[in-house]
């Protein structure tokens, strides 16, 4: 269960490809609830796919190449939430690094579905089997 700001939202893995997040709405109290509708709540929610850095020769450039513009254009974002497509471990272990402030949370060490978070804008309140 992560924290953000005032709503709580669940992070399940459906599957090592598909992370889906549902709102829980037993987070949510009355007073969090803004009283204006017009007042939002921003939450920056990106997907990235990586391509493993083991794919056979294409036409994307190997990882080695690629790798600090995807570092660079995840780090722009300065998302709350990243959902990563295709990751290896290495690949995740590297984008931590680059990104300063992220957690990882897998699909039972799994990294091909990875969902990075962000600790300034959530509080990991606990990490269940999945």
């Amino acid at each position: 269960m992560l924290m953000h700001d005032r709503i709580g939202i669940t992070i399940l893995s459906l599957s090592v490809w598909l992370t889906t997040l549902f709102l829980s709405t037993g987070d949510l109290r009355a007073e969090d609830v803004p009283a204006n509708r017009d007042e939002q709540i921003g939450l920056t929610v990106v997907t990235f796919n990586v391509l493993v850095d083991i794919a056979p020769a294409s036409e994307v450039p190997a990882w080695s190449k690629r790798k600090a513009l995807c570092s660079s254009v995840l780090r722009t974002t300065d998302a709350d939430l990243i959902g990563l497509q295709e990751p290896s471990p290495a690949q995740v272990k590297f984008l931590l690094d680059e990104l300063p402030g992220y957690e990882a949370v897998t699909f039972k060490g799994y990294t091909d579905a990875t969902l990075l978070f962000s600790k300034e804008s959530f509080l990991e309140k606990e990490r269940g089997h999945w």
